[in-house]
Order: structure tokens, then sequence, then C-alpha cells
């Protein structure tokens, strides 16, 4: 899935002293996209879909040959009658000047969904309003930039919480906003202190030398294709993978390298992989369609990734524990609808963050993150595995800190005799999750109070999909 937005930025003129201009950016971006057989999710503002002549009738062309539509929540123009703060009025206020433009928006975008705009949106009729609860815009990771979001964001498509769009909907919850996520990042870059702007498929963020892009634009492509092939190969044991990339038009003659050959490169890598059996390429409306379809509520996604960063030496950017990582790390990231827990093979057994969506501070009109809930102190003991009658059985012991009752931890058993095919047959009462995928086993359980606890499941392999 591909997209590119100009949201919110002047068509013409100089922006972060370059020439900015809106028109080119967008034909070269639609020029690599056909010549690859790629969609592309559009997101415009105000000033767009009210100007007529300039780039929405072409864009409502590509439209109908499969490409989508979003619009921004936040107004660059200031209409008469209409509360910027408003955010009902400001959707009403969009959705009749895109009837008067002829079309119908996809979905909604925006760095900042609060709990008001959320309920706003819930609020609307879903007749009329339903593209308002396919939202997108949150950055899994992206600590400190523009202060917009924080750790702990969902990483994987969810339904969102009417309380905290950084968290995934719960039990009781209305599961009816689906937020996509719009930036796939290293994760392993992530969570070993790398700096989270640069290990993006944002080809600005490849190129921003300052913050630790590449050198070459040969390089920055390199390690583009190489995060779409990682996040591509999760489909191995996942239902759903999203691959996303995006490109502000605002940074198409900005900051780097030649965009033409980053884009080229990795559209070029979407479409033979798109060719690939079970895959297939789409763009945010299809996407929404299918995810709801498929999932009637936030489902388990496990997200393993190799470094793949082979830069030495400090990393202009990066914090100096990124530096001193060990090379050739492995990263394993597992959501659900109650949390989100992230591992580093590096660091052993327990999490290196560990978020329960649950834990964030209702009521508060903001984002706040929520604490990280990863445990200080927890041993694992021996591991044993028994294969028989194509079935393997795992039996383990976790000693916990835990001082207010059972404990739900989390933990990721490296090195397993798994290929990732294999699904839970059975297991004890404390064991609430078993996810395999290769070489990797994750297990969610219940940790009682300070003291040492066995724990034994059995995993068989799965049917196809």
């Amino acid at each position: 899935m591909s997209r590119f937005t100009y949201a919110g930025h002047p068509r013409a003129g100089t922006l972060y002293e370059h020439n900015n201009d809106l028109p080119d950016a967008v034909s070269r971006i639609k020029r690599f996209a056909e010549k690859h057989s790629q969609p592309v999710s559009w997101v415009i503002n105000d000033q767009e879909y009210l100007n007529l002549e300039g780039l929405l009738p072409d864009l409502l062309r590509h439209k109908a040959g499969g490409d989508s539509i979003l619009v921004t929540m936040e107004l660059t123009t200031s209409p008469d009658g209409v509360d910027k703060m408003d955010t009902a009025a400001v959707l009403r206020w969009i959705h009749q000047r895109c009837q008067e433009a002829g079309f119908t928006p996809d979905g909604l975008w925006s760095l900042k969904f609060y709990p008001d705009d959320l309920n706003a949106i819930l609020g609307l009729p879903e007749h009329d309003f339903a593209w308002t609860r396919n939202l997108a815009g949150s950055c899994w990771h992206q600590l400190g930039i523009d202060e917009s979001t924080w750790l702990g964001c969902p990483f994987d498509p969810y339904y969102v919480a009417p309380w905290n769009a950084k968290a995934a909907a719960q039990k009781g919850d209305p599961q009816s906003l689906l937020m996509l996520e719009w930036l796939t990042r290293d994760i392993t870059a992530c969570l070993a202190d790398g700096h989270p702007a640069t290990f993006s498929l944002d080809p600005a963020d490849a190129n921003r030398k300052y913050a630790g892009g590449f050198d070459t634009e040969a390089d920055a492509l390199k390690y583009s294709v190489a995060l779409i092939d990682e996040v591509a190969r999760q489909r191995a044991w996942n239902e759903t993978v999203v691959v996303n990339i995006n490109e502000e038009a605002r940074h198409y003659q900005t900051e780097g390298h030649d965009k033409d050959v980053m884009l080229d490169g990795m559209f070029r890598r979407f479409h033979e992989l798109a060719q690939s059996p079970g895959v297939k390429q789409a763009a945010y409306a299809e996407v929404w369609a299918y995810y709801r379809r498929k999932h009637a509520q936030t489902p388990q996604s496990l997200f393993v990734c190799g470094d793949l960063d082979w830069r030495k030496g400090m990393v202009s950017g990066a914090s100096e524990d990124y530096g001193r990582r060990p090379r050739n790390d492995v990263s394993l990231l597992y959501q659900d609808s109650s949390c989100q827990m992230g591992f580093l093979k590096s660091r052993g057994a327990f999490a290196v963050e560990a978020y329960d969506y649950a834990a964030r501070i209702r009521d508060l009109g903001d984002n706040s993150p929520y604490p990280n809930s990863a445990p200080t102190q927890a041993a694992l003991g021996v591991v044993r595995y028994q294969s028989a009658d194509g079935a393997l059985e795992v039996d383990f012991s976790v000693t916990s800190g835990a001082q207010n009752g059972s404990q739900l931890l989390g933990l990721v058993l490296w090195d397993a005799p798994v290929t990732g095919a294999e699904a839970l047959v059975s297991a004890d009462d404390a064991v609430e999750v078993v996810r395999a995928a290769s070489k990797v086993l994750f297990v969610k359980l219940h940790c009682p109070d300070d003291q040492v606890h066995s724990y034994h499941f059995k995993l068989a392999a799965r049917e196809e999909r």
C-alpha cells in the first residue's frame, strides 16, 4: 500500500529554502506509480478541493482507477461561520465542500486526533459520514517528532479507543474507528534507541543526512527496499500485513538525494512483491474495507525484524546506545487489543517496552502516553522442547517480582525449533497467548507473585490459509 501526502502545504513558492512546485511533485509521483502499476492514497487539504481548476480533477480520475483520496481535518482556510475548534462543524463543512466538488472522501487524516475529535466523529450520522470513521495519521514510535505521537502507539492497523487515539479499542468500546498508521519503521533500530524519524519508509527520512540518513541515494534505496522486504515477510505468520510508504510533496524537491531514484526503486519492489501469491497492492480505501471484513476487532500481530542498518560507527541523530548495539540483532513486537510489547534478542527474553492500552489515563483531553510497564524483575528458567507425532511440547519456568496479584507478562523464546507455521493446541490456564514465527515463540502469560512457576503448552502445524 502506498500513500503520498501534500496536506496543508502551499502549492508553490519557497519552503525549507527549496522550490515547492506542487503540481510538478504530484505529476512525478503519479508517473512512477503508473509506471509500476501501483495505487496511491492522496491526502488533500481544503485549498485543493476548493480549487477545482487545480489538481483535484486529475486526482478524481485516478480515484476512479483505484486510488484513494483522503482529506485533512485541519483547515488551511478560515470559512465564515466555522469554528476551527469545533470538529463536528469542520467535518460538516468539509463534507459539503466535497459534495460540491463531486466526490466523497475515502477517509480522514490528521496528526492529532483528540478524544473530543473522536467523539464528535462518532456523533455524526454514519450514513453521510462513514468516511470519517476511516482514520489515518498515527505514527508508531515517532517520539519527539511534531509532538504528535509517542512511544507505544499501535504499530499495525487498529480499532481506536474513543478516549485516546493512541490506544486500541477495548471490550465495550465502539469498534468503528479504524486507524491506519502512516509510516512503517525499522523496529530493531527504534528499540535499540535509534532516532525513529531516520529509520522509516519515508524517502525524505532516508535522505536526511543530519538525522542519520544515508550518504548516497543508492544506499538510501538499498535500506528502504530491505525494510519493505522485511515488512512483507511478516505475512508468513500474520493474516494481514500492511506495507506503507509516505512521501510529502513538500519534501519532493528538498533534502538530500534524487527522489525520482528512490520512488522508482521502491515502486519497482512493490510491483515485484505484488506478483507473489496472496499479496495485494491496495490504496487506503480498499485496505479499510478489507480490514473490517477480516477483523471484527484489533487482532494479534507479530512483527519480527532483523538489523537492517549496515553502517558502522556513530549515526547522526541516533543515541550512543544505538551506536553500541550488537550487530545482527533481532527484534519482536507483539500487539493485540490490550497491549503492545517490544523485545530485543540481545536483551533477553523479557520486554524492553510493554504498554498496557487500558492504562492510559482517560478524560485528560489529550493523547497523553501511558507508562512503560515492562517488568523490572523477572527471570526465565530452563526451557525444554520435546517433539512427538508432529507436535511440539514446551516446558519452562519463570520467576517474577510481581507484588500485586497475578502479573500479565510477555516473553520471547529465541531460537525455538519453530517455523511460524505452528498454532497452539493446548496450554496451561495461565498461558494466555502463544504465537510462533521463524525460530521465535512469543508467550503471554500470568505470573503469580514473587515465586517460581512452571508452564506447559503444545503446538502443532496449522492448516495453510
